[in-house]
């Protein structure tokens, strides 16, 4: 039997786990696994759940890696010996055996191979796409409908989720914006790459005499984020008239009707203060979202932010709650699901308690079906066949 070439793959393939070994830092994570086991043992640390789920899904992500490298590591040790013993003994099943193993290792070392490439923080994320013409009227807007067909096309060549969240259509032909929501795993990994300025050269179809004509069209890509989960949630300002503070501004700075017409969201912010007695401790923000590609427009959230702690981000989902009967209102009191009752203040005082894990899933079902484009909310009514 000739089994040169699969000494060579052996070789091959030991040498890109080592130096993937080396780039993941496995001894590293080695370490970090035991120290987590560790973490989890300790019966204080459900005391606190969101860090103990934390832990608990590093320690499955840790367990898997390490697993997979010494799985794949054994096999490639033993590969080399049992590939000669089979080749002085003539056993083809065997090779046929270890090959198929080889195989195996190949494919999960090519998986590694490849998430090295999407190392961003939020490369795994799905993503968000904004297409929006530049100057140019049909011209920027013909181009920009092309660029909106390519990557709904390659969206779907590549097997994720495509929708088009919002599209408006141009003044002739074409379009002004669109935005595309592409989900799956890598979605923002693949796309960040797009981000930038688009350009087209070419004889335009919308002139009589042929002439050249070049046309641009920008395209943005975000990382999808439940900000539930992310560890800073940020928000982004900007405005348009020279005096922020004035009750009622009159004057626009320069560009101010440009960043109305070009901004993907904008978010009117108003404030109260917070107070403990007399003492003033923070700002409650009242947010309107009047204008959005990415949610219901002209809905209102209020958020709760303090000197000495930062976003709370319990305050509002008590109301969430009971206006979704996930909490009911029985007299002064709050019923949970358990059927126990106990008073808001309670809850307030004690978030983590009251708001489990179940608990906030269910909230996040019902703010999706609130807050988000093409979802209905569970109070919706619909027409009878009588009307």
């Amino acid at each position: 039997m000739e089994l040169s070439a699969h000494y060579q793959k052996i070789s091959e393939l030991t040498e890109r786990l080592s130096v993937l070994s080396d780039h993941l830092e496995l001894e590293e994570k080695q370490e970090r696994l035991e120290e987590v086991k560790l973490e989890l043992e300790n019966p204080d640390v459900w005391s606190n759940p969101e860090k103990a789920q934390s832990l608990g899904k590093e320690r499955v992500q840790l367990d898997n890696l390490c697993e997979t490298f010494s799985k794949s590591n054994s096999i490639l040790s033993d590969a080399k010996e049992l590939l000669e013993m089979a080749e002085s003994e003539n056993d083809v099943d065997t090779v046929n055996g270890l090959l198929t193993d080889l195989d195996k290792t190949e494919n999960l070392i090519s998986k590694y191979e490849f998430e090295r490439m999407f190392s961003g923080e939020m490369d795994r994320n799905s993503a968000y796409l904004d297409i929006q013409s530049g100057s140019g009227g049909t011209e920027a807007q013909d181009w920009a409908e092309m660029i909106l067909r390519m990557y709904l096309r390659w969206g779907d060549k590549h097997n994720f989720n495509v929708k088009l969240m919002e599209v408006s259509a141009g003044d002739v032909a074409g379009i002004k914006s669109a935005t595309i929501h592409f989900d799956g795993e890598y979605a923002f990994g693949w796309l960040r790459s797009e981000i930038g300025i688009h350009r087209l050269v070419r004889k335009s179809p919308y002139n009589a005499n042929g002439k050249r004509h070049t046309s641009f069209s920008s395209v943005f890509v975000s990382p999808e984020i439940k900000l539930g989960k992310a560890k800073v949630p940020l928000i982004i300002t900007n405005h348009t008239y020279d005096v922020v503070g004035s009750m009622f501004p009159q004057k626009e700075m320069g560009g101010g009707s440009g960043l109305k017409y070009a901004a993907s969201s904008i978010i009117y912010l108003s404030k109260r203060k917070e107070k403990d007695g007399t003492e003033v401790v923070g700002n409650i923000i009242h947010c309107k979202n009047y204008k959005s590609r990415l949610t219901k427009e002209n809905k209102v959230v209020d958020v709760r932010l303090t000197y000495d702690k930062g976003l709370d981000r319990y305050y509002g989902l008590l109301d969430l709650a009971l206006k979704h009967n996930i909490f009911k209102q029985v007299s002064t009191r709050i019923e949970l699901p358990d059927g126990s009752k106990t008073f808001g203040k309670t809850i307030n005082n004690d978030p983590t308690k009251y708001f489990t894990k179940e608990i906030l899933e269910q909230l996040d079902e019902v703010c999706t079906k609130e807050f988000k484009y093409g979802e209905t909310e569970d109070n919706d009514t619909e027409t009878s066949q009588d009307d």
